[in-house]
């Protein structure tokens, strides 16, 4: 075989085309992460191929050359189509069917058995039965055979949907896209449209070598203005592909008219968008907002079904370095980061309250007691029983006040000590009760107890479920009025827990402060916590001391003047 080759004039259409797609191939792979680009690279180095194979075979001297580089001119040719249908789902946003295995392995089937089946010709004759030399020109003919019936038939279906792709893009698409997708459509469709000029009304634009591969110079210099003219693959796939789609975060990108151009897909959910009606429209009929910019870097709160959302919007321009086409709209929501920030700063206050609360309750009895001794010490008032026995009291309620921050101090540390095991519930509960008799009967209020018989032990540190009831049976007795009951009851749960229930004809309490009664230092009014000298730390210490046992606490009230139910529970011994 020999490669001798020749000049010819016909021959620089074809290198012109071959130079054009391979810098247009360059361009393509020089734009990393993004689909669209990638794809258009390796359909610019299929044309190459295309074109320079077409080139040597118009130089070739030898029939044999020419017919061994119209075989390896198959491998663009077959896989130019492929890839141009390819290319054009993804630059008309349905990158999601290149995913579609239905769709892109007959694809590759196709392309991939037309390579093999010409390679193979010369055994089965399944492409072209007979070769010649055209006697009017520089390049192979071949006198076909049924399989390039399928090769011509994918060829047309796949240039005309890639064509119709573009031209729906087009009328849809906003203005700067418009004219991307309008130069695609034109060159994509082309060699096709002259061939059935050809076919079908004998039309002839270049005699002497396949006019199909000579329009492909335009084709390519219809892709090249849409490149370099309208700036495809500067602005909407490398913004869409590298980050927006895939993105958790909203993404909307608009034009400098405020004109919707793409969303992603969490934008589309959030929004509830239809990108096929939606594109070009104002971006204020979209979000509410008239003026991102003024937004830009700020919080964002919305309306959502889900409730109101907060967003930290970011506004940044789409440009080359040159042109602004528009603007990239990222909202990241920040929600839970504000909720967590109020709650923390409520703690914050809860804390300061909490801390000037017991400055106080800890400086009033220590006066209180400091006051007697000075006047004892002064001569000023005679050493009664009475005076030392309130001394003993105030001593009492200082000496609680630092026992109830030590345990919620070892109960935030993870150092509570308890001693769990098997423990007599009915007795607790019977001696607590006993023991709350004489106060309750001074505000002539009637306790009573109720206690299932047979109740079997719980898993519990016997102490402290001893504190636990103490705390919630002195709140009742405290916020319930002179000739209230009070009656405490206890009874097995069919979950494996004993339930001790203390219910009172009390004050109640306010369906929005249910939740909050556990918290450390809450009071639901400073009249009612003056008048009971609490410090907000007993039911905060109960929650503790029940959590620390593996038990649950609450509270069930009607709401003010409806009395209340405080429970807790404990497991059973297993």
């Amino acid at each position: 075989m020999s490669f001798e080759l020749s000049f010819h004039p016909i021959i620089l259409p074809f290198l012109m085309a071959f130079l054009i797609s391979l810098t247009l191939m360059v361009y393509g792979f020089r734009i990393r992460n993004s689909m669209t680009a990638r794809l258009f690279a390796w359909y610019a180095a299929a044309i190459a191929i295309w074109q320079l194979t077409s080139v040597l075979e118009l130089a070739s001297l030898s029939a044999s050359a020419k017919l061994f580089w119209t075989s390896i001119k198959y491998l663009g040719s077959a896989t130019a189509p492929v890839l141009g249908l390819l290319l054009a789902l993804s630059a008309t946003r349905r990158g999601h069917y290149l995913k579609k295995r239905w769709l892109t392995v007959p694809l590759w089937i196709w392309g991939i058995s037309t390579i093999v089946v010409v390679f193979t010709n010369h055994w089965h004759h399944w492409y072209w039965v007979r070769t010649y030399l055209n006697p009017q020109g520089y390049d192979l003919n071949t006198d076909k055979n049924w399989w390039f019936g399928i090769y011509a038939a994918g060829m047309y279906i796949t240039i005309l949907a890639s064509t119709v792709m573009y031209l729906s893009y087009v009328r849809r698409a906003p203005a700067i896209y418009r004219k991307q997708a309008y130069w695609f459509a034109i060159g994509g469709f082309l060699p096709l449209g002259f061939q059935i000029l050809s076919d079908f009304a004998g039309v002839v634009i270049i005699r002497g070598a396949d006019q199909v591969i000579f329009l492909m110079l335009f084709t390519l210099i219809a892709y090249a203005v849409a490149l370099f003219r309208y700036g495809a693959f500067r602005l909407m796939p490398v913004a869409y592909d590298q980050i927006v789609h895939d993105l958790a975060s909203p993404v909307l990108v608009f034009d400098q008219n405020q004109l919707l151009l793409d969303a992603n897909t969490a934008a589309t959910t959030f929004f509830q968008l239809n990108l096929e009606a939606d594109i070009g429209k104002p971006i204020e009929d979209i979000t509410g907002v008239s003026n991102w910019a003024e937004l830009d870097r700020r919080e964002w709160w919305t309306a959502h079904a889900s409730g109101h959302v907060c967003f930290q919007v970011q506004l940044n321009p789409l440009s080359d370095g040159a042109t602004t086409y528009g603007y990239s709209l990222l909202l990241s929501e920040i929600t839970q980061l504000k909720d967590t920030e109020a709650r923390l700063a409520a703690s914050n206050r809860q804390k300061q309250q909490m801390t000037a609360d017991l400055a106080h309750d800890l400086r009033t009895p220590i006066q209180i007691v400091s006051g007697y001794l000075e006047a004892l010490n002064d001569g000023m008032m005679a050493p009664t029983s009475e005076r030392y026995q309130s001394m003993q009291h105030q001593m009492g309620n200082l000496s609680k006040l630092v026992t109830d921050i030590m345990v919620l101090a070892k109960s935030d540390a993870g150092d509570l000590q308890l001693n769990l095991q098997a423990t007599d519930f009915v007795t607790i509960v019977q001696s607590v009760v006993r023991d709350f008799q004489a106060t309750a009967q001074a505000r002539s209020q009637m306790l009573s107890c109720l206690c299932e018989e047979s109740l079997p032990p719980v898993l519990a540190d016997g102490a402290r479920v001893e504190q636990i009831l103490q705390n919630i049976l002195r709140n009742a007795i405290t916020f319930t009025p002179e000739n209230g009951r009070i009656e405490v009851m206890l009874n097995a749960q069919q979950d494996g827990y004993i339930e001790c229930q203390v219910k009172d004809t009390g004050i109640g309490i306010a369906p929005e402060n249910q939740n909050l009664v556990f918290e450390r230092a809450f009071r639901v009014s400073e009249a009612r916590a003056t008048e009971s000298s609490s410090n907000g730390l007993g039911l905060a210490i109960c929650k503790s001391l029940v959590d620390a046992q593996n038990g649950e606490i609450g509270v069930n009230s009607d709401g003010l003047g409806a009395g209340s139910v405080f429970w807790f529970r404990l497991p059973i011994v297993s």
